[in-house]
């Protein structure tokens, strides 16, 4: 009766093990996938960095994209509205209908309207556009040369979130969500550290 008991208890503390080294694995991975995370933000980052003080690109892009906050109206009732997040990328090759992000003459704040015509003048291709909010067209043509991209994703809204977290004070509630949910993993692993000790320990036998 006792051998069984013995191996009932042997059992138990293989299983015991088992899920040790599962939940062990599974925090390895990820920590493994945070960390990749973490570094490709930090890489990114620099990149973006580099790009813009060092390169002096007004626009700072990773691989031809770049991202950009919709800070007016002028689009609004289209795939694009204010405080949405756009990605655009450089493609080179424009057409009437696209999206387009550009410099008007003189301004810092890039723009972003429709391709609506175009007109040749001397071999050279000039893009007229408008937002699509707008009754008017913009008064200057553009060149391809000026624009900085097509917009190829809109992520609604997340522009919204950004000024909300950087000028609106919601950074404060962010970093303590963050708080929150580190505190929690640390309560959590020093729970599955106990699990692990209690394991190690040699079972009594009779």
């Amino acid at each position: 009766m006792s051998e069984e008991i013995k191996q009932e208890e042997v059992k138990v503390e293989v299983e015991k093990e088992e899920v040790v080294k599962e939940k062990s694995m599974v925090k390895k991975v990820f920590g493994w996938i945070g960390t990749g995370f973490l570094t490709l933000l930090v890489v990114m980052a620099s990149w973006l960095c580099f790009d813009k003080f060092v390169l002096k690109h007004r626009v700072p892009s990773i691989f031809g994209y770049s991202s950009l906050i919709v800070a007016t109206g002028s689009m609004n009732g289209s795939e694009v509205n204010e405080g949405d997040l756009i990605i655009i990328k450089d493609t080179g090759d424009y057409k009437i209908g696209e999206i387009v992000t550009f410099f008007q003459d003189g301004d810092d704040i890039p723009t972003t309207h429709r391709i609506i015509n175009y007109k040749d003048i001397d071999g050279v291709r000039y893009w007229k556009t408008r937002g699509d909010a707008n009754n008017s067209p913009d008064e200057r043509l553009i060149t391809s040369d000026e624009i900085i991209g097509e917009v190829v994703l809109v992520i609604p809204y997340v522009g919204t979130f950004i000024d909300w977290a950087v000028e609106g004070g919601g950074l404060i509630y962010i970093v303590g969500i963050f708080l929150i949910l580190g505190l929690g993993i640390y309560i959590i692993k020093g729970d599955d550290d106990e699990d692990e000790e209690e394991s190690s320990e040699p079972t009594p036998s009779e």
